[in-house]
């Protein structure tokens, strides 16, 4: 389940990303009209992606290692109801 949960937030951000993928499709036209090498468009849609993927694992891993636990401070505020009060 997990696959179909990463491969449905990657096609997200590839949707989402479409622009990015721009001069892969200026580089297909180009095979056809003059005649350029097609490896080039896959060499530019294989970069589109690996970079969206790139930017979703760093994107995850910032998340994963904010999400840390906080330890229980004391609240040390002078100002502060409880402790004006002694309570």
């Amino acid at each position: 389940m997990r696959i179909l949960r990463y491969l449905g937030v990657l096609f997200l951000n590839l949707f989402f990303n479409f622009w990015g993928s721009v001069p892969a499709w200026i580089l297909l036209v180009m095979h056809f009209v003059r005649g350029w090498p097609i490896i080039w468009f896959w060499l530019a849609l294989a970069a589109w992606i690996a970079g969206i993927m790139i930017y979703m694992h760093v994107i995850g891993a910032l998340v994963y290692l904010g999400n840390t636990d906080q330890p229980e401070n004391k609240n040390k505020n002078p100002y502060s109801h409880k402790e004006r009060n002694g309570k």
